[in-house]
């Protein structure tokens, strides 16, 4: 029998795992979004950077981790009223590619939604997804996510590409979406 994957808190203590999957979901999803030369460089190291100096922050975002046994398999992170007029940022949802059309981003979704309503339940919340990552995309319309804008986004590299803005008008929107629609990566 398969253990259970598990949604948790995430710490300091995660940053090299959360980078570790960072770095492979960009590897395998965003091809030809951003430079190969980037996403085949050292792409670890630099993310495993911004997640230990994430978690030093103050306030730190709230993360959240799903776990197959021991190892981080996805991650979700979000800043709390990071814009007054857009409400909470939802800056990171990847999945290990292995571990893809279990629910997870639905899952990590819904836990996120939790805790950003546990420290800001009027908030509205918002993303932004590259336009091309329809997988994604389609993960984020299941849960309510309604599309407001269309706009270039410079990578981590210093690429751009076009992307699409997501909100929810309150974290409890996406836990009211109706699961018959969900669809995952």
């Amino acid at each position: 029998m398969e253990p259970e994957i598990v949604i948790g808190n995430a710490g300091a203590g995660d940053a090299a795992a959360i980078a570790a999957v960072h770095a492979e979901s960009w590897r395998a999803t965003y091809r030809g979004i951003l430079g190969d030369t980037y996403l085949d460089g050292p792409i670890e190291a630099e993310r495993e950077r911004l997640w230990r100096a994430r978690f030093t922050e103050t306030p730190p975002p709230l993360v959240v981790v799903a776990r197959d046994g021991a190892a981080v398999v996805a991650f979700a992170c979000a800043f709390p009223d990071k814009d007054p007029c857009w409400g909470a940022l939802i800056d990171n949802l990847h999945v290990l590619p292995s571990h893809k059309r279990r629910r997870l981003a639905t899952r990590l979704m819904e836990t996120l939604a939790r805790r950003i309503a546990a420290v800001s339940p009027a908030a509205p919340l918002y993303l932004w997804a590259y336009e091309v990552n329809r997988a994604a995309r389609a993960t984020y319309e299941s849960l309510g996510g309604r599309w407001v804008e269309r706009a270039p986004r410079t990578g981590a590299d210093g690429t751009s590409a076009p992307a699409i803005r997501y909100t929810w008008p309150s974290p409890k929107a996406i836990a009211a979406a109706r699961p018959a629609n969900r669809k995952e990566i």
